[in-house]
Order: C-alpha cells, then structure tokens, then sequence
C-alpha cells in the first residue's frame, strides 16, 4: 500500500469517526426520536461524515494501486463493498515511498486541512451543545 494514499484514508476515518459522535451525541435531544429530528443533530454533520466516508473509499482504492472510482463504486455495496476493497490485490506490496518526497501540490494541502477545520468545527459545535443542555 502507498502510504501517503492510507494517510489520507486513516484521516477521513477520523473525521468520519468525529462527525458519527457528534451525531450521536447531538441526536439524542430530538423530539421525534430520530436523530435529524427537531432539536437534533444538524444535517451538514450528515453531509460531512458522507464525504469523509466517501474519501476513506477512495483513498484506500488509491492506496492499493487501483483507480479512486473503483472505490467509489464499492462504497454503493456498503458492507460488501468494504469487504471486496479490503481482498483487492496490492498492486505495489513491496514498494515503499523515497525519503525525497516532492512537495503537496496546494489542492492536496488544502483538502487535508479543510478535512482537519471540518472535525474540529464538529467537536467544537459537539462541545457547544453539551454545554448549553447541561446549563
């Protein structure tokens, strides 16, 4: 596996994991039981947690020296689709990445940024609401 590509896949699992809190913890006041309900967890952490699951697809595809879309396709299999990226063949097992690493190109840089502003916008929104039920 490339692991600059598993980087950016492990980061999105953070997000992803950061954004299934806060809906979990900003749900439970709903008053209709459902967790985008009224008094629930707003729908850009829905947004959020889909984007970062879609780039854990699609850079664990990129990892293993598949094309991203190939990823994308799988995510549509849910479970199963998890389960076949995860049995691909490695088309590069033994290569590791040189020490001379070029630098980021800025899209690159500014999307693992946006996804690090992205999760600590949702802990801090997290934390917020915590505070304002508990008072």
């Amino acid at each position: 596996m490339l692991a600059s590509y598993k980087k950016i896949g492990n980061t999105a699992i953070g997000v992803s994991a950061v954004c299934f809190a806060a809906i979990l913890v900003l749900g439970k006041n709903s008053s209709t039981g459902n967790v985008w309900g009224p008094g629930g967890a707003p729908p850009m952490l829905m947004y959020a947690e889909a984007i970062a699951i879609l780039g854990v697809f699609w850079a664990y595809a990129k990892s293993k020296g598949y094309s991203g879309w190939i990823g994308v396709v799988l995510l549509f299999l849910n479970v199963v689709g998890l389960i076949v990226l995860l049995k691909l063949r490695d088309k590069h097992p033994n290569i590791p990445e040189s020490n001379d690493v070029a630098p980021l190109p800025p899209t690159r840089k500014f999307a693992f940024f946006t996804l690090i502003i992205v999760g600590l916008a949702a802990l801090a929104y997290v934390f917020n609401e915590i505070g304002k039920a508990s008072s």
